[in-house]
């Protein structure tokens, strides 16, 4: 495989038309606004419970999810599985974790 050696618009076009990006790209644009609008619907209704509440359910649910945007979700995972290698804490551990966004598979 090579570049071609000479460009043209025209392939472009092709694509587009016989692929039907077009109808792709308004397919990826719709499903996101919908979810996003549904997550933000909801997300707004549960923080208002949560907020106006005084139990100690809300109280535990607003502790949760604070939490929850301070330790991203994969921090435990990633964690249980290099105690199980028996490499946490080690210089492996550190230099997988900051090396990681470096490696392609």
């Amino acid at each position: 495989m090579e570049l071609p050696k000479q460009w043209l618009f025209e392939n472009y076009v092709t694509v587009f038309e016989e692929a039907d990006l077009i109808t792709a790209f308004f397919n990826g644009i719709l499903i996101t606004v919908v979810s996003t609008a549904i997550t933000i619907g909801v997300s707004s209704l549960a923080a208002f419970i949560v907020a106006r509440r005084k139990t100690s359910l809300s109280r535990f649910l607003y502790y949760f999810f604070f939490i929850g945007t301070i330790i991203p979700m994969q921090t435990i995972p990633t964690i249980r599985l290099f105690s199980a290698l028996g490499i946490y804490g080690s210089y492996t551990n550190a230099i997988l974790l900051c090396g990681h966004q470096y490696f392609f598979f």
